[in-house]
């Protein structure tokens, strides 16, 4: 298994961007996680 490296901390998973979307009302779009780590969230 691969993992990621941050500032010398090996992590047990990737990284990713985080992305807030809205519409012309100013509306958020949620998703919800389906993996590891946070799965549900």
């Amino acid at each position: 298994m691969a993992s990621c490296f941050t500032a010398g901390v090996a992590l047990p998973y990737k990284i990713s961007t985080l992305l807030y979307c809205f519409n012309e009302r100013d509306e958020s779009l949620l998703l919800e996680r389906r993996k590891e780590p946070n799965r549900g969230l």
